[in-house]
């Protein structure tokens, strides 16, 4: 049977019973293998109690030499996913903060681009609430970029209009 088995933020896997045993994993360790539908202690699993008869809990394991990225089925993906508890990463915005910028209204494209840069941050630093904030913030700040741009196109075409249209008319009245 092989395992996944989850240590400092990382997946790895497929291993064998004897690759868990020579890795050190711990009871806490988080392990997956096919049949089971989420990510469990490896201590609540009866075929890895022999591991744990001579381990001490607060034993970390190495760091293995391998780790396995891609996933062969949809389950192991979507437990992955499940073992993280991460929220899905909030979008950034940050290429149509810098679109704003050069094209539309640079202030506030500035500020989008500073808001879009803070979201990545935040959420790799775990505070997923912040990231969240910061994209609405992005998004929000290169819309108003966009939108004061097309205002002020707007104004502009209108005193254009107007003042092309009162040469035309002033200047047919001194004829």
């Amino acid at each position: 049977m092989q395992y996944f088995y989850y240590v400092n933020g990382s997946q790895y896997g497929p291993v064998s019973l004897d690759i868990l045993r020579q890795r050190g994993i711990t009871s806490d360790t988080l392990v997956w293998r096919e049949g089971l539908s989420t990510w469990v202690k490896a201590g609540e699993l009866p075929e890895l109690s022999s591991l744990f008869q001579n381990n001490n809990a607060s034993v970390q394991p190495p760091f293995p030499q391998q780790s396995y990225t891609q996933y062969n089925n949809a389950s192991s993906a979507q437990s992955y996913n499940t073992l993280q508890n991460k929220p899905i990463k909030p979008e950034n915005y940050l290429v149509w903060a810098i679109l704003s910028t050069i094209f539309c209204f640079f202030p506030f494209g500035i500020v989008a681009i500073v808001m879009a840069a803070g979201v990545d941050d935040a959420y790799n630093r775990g505070d997923y609430e912040a990231a969240q904030q910061k994209s609405k913030k992005a998004r929000m700040w290169a819309m108003w970029s966009a939108l004061t741009n097309v205002i002020v196109l707007v104004v502009y075409l209108i005193v254009i209009f107007f003042t092309v249209s009162g040469v035309a008319l002033f200047g047919a009245a001194n004829l």
